[in-house]
């Protein structure tokens, strides 16, 4: 969704409204699973409410002016994480509410991991390395994006380095730190990992885990 500013920002913004939707629907419906946290959040309706309002909150506050629609989307992410977090710490354990968050951003889906997996095995060395180039043009290449990121494209190993992270940023300015595990590179990695055909993934402790960059890798092994 990220990367539509440049095809159809019409259309980019109407995923994105759909996709605060979403997220807000799937919060309010998780108070209905059985064994869940939330079952003690009885009203619904303030729940969202209360949601929507830390949203804005933390939207306006760290949205800048001439920010283009790819990193606004990016900024609407980590305002839909932070208020997540602020809304529901009262009543789930840290851990379980950072998996929800983690569910949200859609980094751990097993209908996507084994698509992944599965074009991962039918693809060529060319496809990992678009596989980079996709995920540097997803944070958005403007001035001032609040990503700094340098790919090197090689016929024996391509890479991709994130020197600053726009998610860093915005959670250490939150003292919520440990909400970058729950999005961004850490998300991303079900791309990369578990490949039995190409070495591929990060190499190192990215920043989710206190290192200071995230290095991205696939080795040509042909």
């Amino acid at each position: 969704m990220h990367w539509l500013d440049r095809l159809s920002p019409t259309l980019q913004k109407a995923l994105s409204r759909y996709a605060r939707h979403w997220w807000f629907k799937s919060l309010v419906d998780a108070r209905r699973r059985p064994g869940q946290a939330l079952e003690r959040v009885a009203d619904g309706h303030a729940l969202r409410e209360a949601l929507e309002e830390q949203y804005e909150k933390y939207y306006a506050k760290h949205h800048r002016p001439g920010m283009d629609g790819r990193v606004s989307t990016h900024v609407s992410t980590a305002a839909l994480c932070l208020a997540t977090y602020h809304c529901l710490a009262p009543y789930m354990p840290r851990e379980a509410l950072l998996e929800l968050i983690r569910e949200n951003v859609g980094g751990n889906q097993p209908i996507a991991k084994f698509l992944v997996k599965w074009t991962a095995f039918m693809s060529g060395y060319s496809t990992m390395q678009q596989r980079l180039r996709f995920m540097q043009m997803d944070r958005g290449e403007s001035s001032g994006s609040g990503f700094e990121s340098e790919l090197v494209l090689d016929d024996h190993m391509s890479t991709l380095r994130w020197r600053t992270c726009l998610y860093e940023t915005i959670f250490e300015a939150e003292e919520k730190r440990e909400i970058l595990g729950c999005c961004c590179c850490s998300a991303d990695k079900f791309w990369f990992e578990g490949q039995s055909k190409w070495r591929a993934g990060l190499k190192g402790p990215g920043k989710a885990e206190g290192g200071r960059e995230c290095l991205w890798f696939v080795i040509n092994q042909r």
